[in-house]
């Protein structure tokens, strides 16, 4: 296997990628596939999945030998690699055998006065079943800018550990409230979306975690907008659209049910 980033832009955004992964699982499975990289995870309290996919085309060398290569590791360790590399460096993933117990990762440059670095990384045995998420068609969609909505789940944090969404052909309403602090809602224009679709007559009124939301909008900086998904009694479904078409970091985060 040998699989290798070297253009700036996506060597910043497969550094991101596992930034804040460790808010979610302290060790994850990388799956390189013939059509691309694909990660799976589901967090610690079992609410939330974290989904990647990194089609093939997406890198500037993917090449697997022997077939596809299931990769564990300990995403924190990953990470401190990761980070740190100089803006300068490329990346490169290799194995000389799918069975190897170490996955090679080497930091290039011709920048003289940088260092090429490598690295070898234990793997590990990570029994865990991927889930099947069906496909399913949503009661309302809506593109926000990611930056806006992370800032939006930081502040509605002081008020409380729930966010409560309403959606309608008119608006979407957020709202967060505690005894201790109070309470704060914002209303968002359907003219302020980016783009915004719900079903004709269809009032959705679903409540989530402040605090896995705020752990999935770390990730607010990886893409400009953000595409939101809400169909009562499932979760929701929030994507970050990457560079290229099929290439994207998604979560699923499971609804609170109200008494």
């Amino acid at each position: 296997m040998n699989v290798q980033i070297t253009q700036p832009s996506k060597v910043d955004i497969f550094t991101q990628v596992f930034q804040h992964i460790k808010l979610f699982t302290d060790h994850i499975n990388i799956t390189f596939r013939e059509e691309g990289l694909y990660i799976q995870t589901m967090d610690n309290s079992h609410v939330s999945v974290f989904e990647l996919n990194l089609p093939n085309t997406w890198f500037d060398q993917y090449d697997l030998k022997n077939g596809s290569v299931l990769v564990g590791i300990h995403s924190s360790i990953l990470y401190k690699i990761l980070h740190s590399r100089d803006k300068a460096h490329t990346i490169s993933l290799s194995m000389t055998d799918k069975e190897d117990d170490k996955l090679d990762l080497d930091f290039i440059t011709e920048t003289s006065d940088v260092y090429n670095r490598h690295y070898e990384i234990s793997l590990m045995e990570i029994d865990v079943e991927q889930l099947h998420i069906p496909d399913m068609e949503y009661e309302a969609d809506l593109t926000l800018p990611s930056i806006t909505f992370g800032n939006l789940v930081d502040q509605f944090k002081m008020f409380g550990d729930t966010l409560e969404i309403h959606c309608s052909e008119e608006n979407v309403g957020l709202s967060a409230n505690s005894s201790e602090t109070g309470k704060m809602t914002v209303d968002i224009s359907i003219d302020d979306i980016i783009s915004f679709a719900i079903d004709e007559g269809e009032i959705l009124h679903l409540s989530f975690s402040l605090n896995h939301l705020h752990n999935i909008c770390c990730y607010s900086k990886i893409a400009q907008n953000m595409d939101i998904s809400l169909k009562r009694e499932c979760p929701i479904k929030i994507t970050f659209p990457l560079d290229e078409d099929d290439c994207y970091l998604r979560f699923y985060l499971a609804p609170k049910i109200n008494e």
